[in-house]
């Protein structure tokens, strides 16, 4: 993925240099990002964090300090940058968003140091209540300054400025916004963006979006397929579709984002729903997500903007797998002339709801976070290594819990298993990756009630 994001830059740094000459002349644009320097000795808020995860253009999770993670829920930092706003890169896709996200990612990455500053002498929740108001300065390389990254964003025409009365920077992010509209910088400009798809959406199988999922990155495209889980705590739906040529399922992970409200009712789990939607990649697989629902769309056309019900009360099958079979291959059909490939089956089956019975747990772990006061403040997700009963290593994993839902019955808890017991569960195929970390294929198990206990 670095090398990816390395020349996805590389690309979003030619634009910027071609756009610049072109747009310029021989007039060089101010840095301001640049000229623009860290007050240390302010009365506003400051803290050194580590990057935990790049959500879009203008909202990052980080590690807060020792100092403030007690304050931090679960002791991360979810922070939405003040004074400007990016084009939508998750939930919903917008134009020069995925270049907003991906140059935010980069800088953060790649950054020596990364601090944190609040616009007053204290941390400002937003109107979630859940995420802090924060601008957001990294160092380059060590010895170098400090730039604003939000102030760096509206120079290079990656963002718009929001002109809050009470934003300390407030001054000069009006000169770099005037500097990208005059320079007609991406947002401002008339250049198409090249990581956006601006045509309709593609027809397809969905057996044929999954086995070919990475050549439509950031494209448009449009599916049949039954609602088998969904993941309300991650806005997120389990998709999948029978193919009888194959005779195996295919599948999807569907991200649909904050503002769907008024579509929930259409996908429910047995549901047979069209989906219309943008595919993405996060934490190194890939998803659809923007989809969009209008109760009152009717014409044929706006079948290739909105979900659509096809058909209630379809069957939710879980395939039951053995280790063989999870490691195994498969052979599939990959066009009409009956042309075949062969591949994992964990590739293959990705995003589908299987179940694996009998295995015994050689390994429990879990992460736990502590504050100062050697508190647990948050765990990670469980991850259970078994054994499965023809002799294959199978890994399975839990979602994070957090102390919050400790009172819930439906949450799964460390003390539940032991080594040694043997466990039957229901989820669903899934890539695992952290950071540098090789990725592994595994079972994600979303609730409390798919994991039955045998002994």
């Amino acid at each position: 993925m670095k090398k990816i994001l390395c020349l996805t830059l590389a690309l979003l740094m030619c634009l910027t240099v071609l756009v610049a000459l072109c747009a310029c002349g021989d007039k060089e644009p101010i840095d301001y990002a640049g000229e623009t320097k860290l007050d240390m000795s302010s009365s506003r808020k400051k803290m050194v964090v580590t990057l935990s995860m790049s959500i879009d253009g203008d909202t990052t999770h980080f590690y807060a300090d020792s100092a403030n993670k007690s304050f931090f829920e679960d002791g991360i930092l979810k922070a939405r940058y003040l004074g400007i706003d990016t084009p939508e890169s998750t939930g919903e896709i917008e134009a020069w968003g995925k270049q907003a996200a991906l140059f935010t990612q980069s800088k953060l990455e790649y950054a020596h140091a990364i601090l944190v500053e609040s616009n007053t002498e204290i941390w400002n929740a937003d109107s979630t209540g859940g995420r802090y108001l924060v601008w957001v300065w990294y160092q380059p390389e060590e010895g170098a300054d400090y730039r604003l990254l939000n102030l760096e964003l509206l120079q290079e025409g990656l963002a718009k400025i929001k002109e809050d009365d009470d934003s300390v920077y407030i001054a000069i992010n009006k000169k770099a916004t005037d500097q990208a509209r005059e320079n007609k910088f991406r947002l401002y400009g008339d250049e198409p963006d090249p990581l956006f798809w601006y045509s309709g959406a593609q027809e397809m199988s969905l057996k044929h979006l999954s086995l070919n999922i990475a050549s439509y990155n950031l494209q448009k495209v449009a599916f049949e397929g039954t609602v088998i889980y969904r993941d309300a705590d991650n806005n997120g739906l389990y998709v999948q579709s029978y193919d009888t040529v194959d005779e195996r399922y295919y599948g999807i992970y569907i991200f649909y984002g904050y503002n769907f409200t008024v579509g929930l009712p259409l996908v429910k789990v047995g549901n047979k729903v069209h989906f219309v939607g943008t595919v993405s990649e996060h934490g190194g697989s890939y998803q659809l997500s923007d989809i969009r629902y209008d109760p009152y769309a009717t014409r044929e056309e706006d079948k290739k903007v909105f979900v659509s019900l096809i058909d209630k009360d379809q069957p939710v099958e879980y395939t039951t797998i053995t280790g063989t079979q999870f490691y195994g291959d498969v052979t599939v059909t990959v066009d009409d002339e009956g042309n075949t490939d062969v591949l994992p089956f964990y590739e293959a089956a990705l995003s589908t709801a299987v179940t694996m019975e009998e295995l015994t747990i050689t390994r429990v772990y879990q992460t736990e976070e502590k504050d100062e006061n050697n508190v647990i403040i948050a765990r990670g997700g469980i991850t259970l290594t078994c054994r499965t009963p023809d002799g294959k290593e199978i890994t399975v994993r839990t979602d994070t819990l957090h102390e919050g839902d400790s009172q819930k019955n439906d949450v799964i808890k460390k003390d539940y298993f032991t080594v040694g017991g043997k466990i039957t569960v229901k989820g669903f195929v899934s890539y695992y990756k952290w950071k540098d970390n090789p990725g592994i294929y595994q079972i994600q198990v979303k609730r409390l009630a798919d994991i039955t206990i045998l002994d």
